[in-house]
């Protein structure tokens, strides 16, 4: 297991927010699989003091807990994998077929991204690398073993990233799952949108961190997204890089 890197007290104190990298072996499933429901139940099972972590909650206060569907590692390229139904372009109403079934049997890796206080970093870590049983599953009999976890720092690839962007001129964003954008022109966070321009893109992120540091306000919020949207722009081709799925 990887660990953080030490670092002096006074910027450590700023790191309250983690991401872990998880491989998993998994045997034995073949059906419809949404994109986070076999993750969240890994993890529960793994860490029963998550449950409530993941409960639906009420209000615009943003979840402090993401993870993201199972990968699988083909040569060089990265597969996502969950069930989705294809509809042609413009006629949302004509489908292809039913739901796409998965088979999962071998290695897998998710991301797990959390803030600090949902929580204890030392238990938490021990409980998901020493993980391994099998369970009941959507009617069928799973088995699931961790076999690699990895820990980093979102405030050093941050900065990385920042780096890259700087000498780059530019950022290339790829959504790998079904994604639905937080809307920041409204108040409540159950309004979403499907335009993927900067504005929209990096409205979630922003408000967790403003949120974790106490610092968040709808006119900060906005701000702060404003001086992103002057720094980016979204190209001609965004538009054409979209497609429906219905999961």
């Amino acid at each position: 297991m990887n660990k953080p890197s030490t670092e002096s007290p006074k910027t450590a104190k700023l790191k309250r927010i983690w991401l872990l990298r998880v491989l998993v072996q998994v045997d034995g499933f073949r059906g419809i699989l949404f994109t986070g429901k076999l993750v969240k139940s890994i993890l529960i099972r793994a860490y029963p003091q998550l449950r409530d972590v993941f409960k639906p909650s009420e209000g615009s206060t943003p979840k402090l807990v993401h993870v993201t569907p199972l990968y699988a590692s083909r040569g060089d390229s990265v597969k996502c994998i969950y069930s989705y139904v294809v509809c042609k372009p413009m006629l949302l109403v004509k489908c292809e077929g039913p739901p796409k079934h998965i088979e999962l049997n071998g290695d897998y890796y998710f991301y797990f991204g959390f803030h600090e206080t949902i929580a204890e970093m030392t238990h938490l870590l021990s409980n998901i690398m020493n993980y391994g049983e099998c369970f009941e599953f959507m009617n069928q009999r799973i088995c699931v073993e961790t076999k690699e976890l990895n820990v980093y720092d979102p405030h050093a690839l941050g900065l990385r990233l920042v780096d890259n962007v700087l000498q780059e001129g530019g950022l290339k964003v790829k959504f790998s799952s079904p994604t639905m954008l937080r809307d920041p022109l409204r108040t409540s966070g159950k309004y979403k949108t499907l335009l993927p321009s900067p504005f929209n893109v990096f409205a979630a992120p922003v408000y967790i961190i403003l949120y974790t540091k106490g610092l968040f306000s709808v006119r900060r919020l906005r701000t702060e997204l404003l001086r992103l949207h002057r720094l980016f722009n979204e190209t001609y081709s965004a538009l054409g890089g979209l497609r429906v799925r219905w999961v």
